[in-house]
């Protein structure tokens, strides 16, 4: 498969490109390269010497090794053709990261908006294990989903979660959709946190619609959200009803990534298919 938001997209085809070498090394059928060049009298040592050496590990370790901003080379074969690919390396952007301060480059406060007695913020796994503790027990399956398996598939991209539901006349009765993931907002796909405010803020409609994980709908009258998030505000102590980032760069080569894996983006699904 190749990451959406990798340098590799556009470059290389899932099921149709097949990996030849990387840097030079031949990568095998089973998707594995040699840990280490065979010696010079490898070439002339007996057939049964040449089986035991050299050991082989898995292609990914060919990219694992390398620094972001490091360039690789890829030589493959696409419909009996061979080209050369060169491509930089880049931290791959989990939809749920692990440092979503990026060690605090990006600020010392969480990101979170609040809407009415509405709390979203973006889903991070320092959220879930505050939650449901070190090993996310009792954590439902479809966050656990998101942690595990979610994919980026533009940049910027977060998991929006309805964290809280602050008590509040204006939103009484939503307290049971808290830890839901917020998908649409006045029928529009929510992108990020910072998304999800821009969309609010520019609705016009006369209700202000929330579409959540489970077919469940939350509509807020829209004359009624700024006065009820004053109230809720004040009630709460919170000095500021909304906090996101400034800036947010996911595909830099370096970006705002808790891995400390390089990759080009490229991962083996098949023999030597990318």
């Amino acid at each position: 498969s190749v990451e959406a938001t990798a340098p590799a997209r556009g470059l290389l085809e899932p099921a149709m490109d097949i990996v030849l070498a990387v840097d030079g090394e031949p990568v095998g059928e089973d998707g594995t390269v040699a840990l280490e060049s065979p010696p010079p009298a490898a070439a002339s040592a007996a057939p049964s010497a040449r089986r035991r050496c050299p050991l082989r590990i898995p292609l990914e370790w060919l990219f694992r090794r390398k620094l972001p901003r490091d360039t690789v080379h890829l030589s493959v074969m696409r419909r009996g053709l061979r080209r050369e690919v060169e491509l930089s390396v880049c931290r791959v952007a989990p939809l749920v990261p692990s440092d979503p301060l990026d060690g605090e480059r990006l600020g010392t406060r969480p990101e979170y908006l609040m809407v009415g007695g509405l709390v979203f913020v973006p889903l991070t796994e320092p959220f879930l294990t505050e939650e449901y503790g070190r090993d996310w027990d009792g954590c439902p399956a479809r966050l656990l989903h998101l942690a595990l398996h979610g994919k980026v598939e533009h940049p910027g991209q977060q998991a929006v979660l309805l964290s809280e539901v602050l008590a509040c006349e204006f939103t009484q009765g939503y307290e049971v959709h808290r830890r839901r993931q917020v998908l649409r907002c006045d029928a529009q796909s929510v992108r990020s946190l910072r998304h999800l405010a821009a969309l609010i803020a520019g609705c016009r409609e006369p209700f202000l619609r929330f579409e959540l994980a489970g077919d469940h709908i939350i509509a807020l009258r829209r004359d009624g959200i700024e006065e009820a998030t004053r109230i809720v505000a004040g009630l709460n102590q919170i000095a500021q009803h909304q906090h996101l980032l400034d800036s947010r760069d996911f595909l830099s080569p370096i970006g705002a990534s808790a891995s400390t894996e390089a990759s080009a983006g490229v991962g083996v699904g098949g023999p030597n298919a990318v």
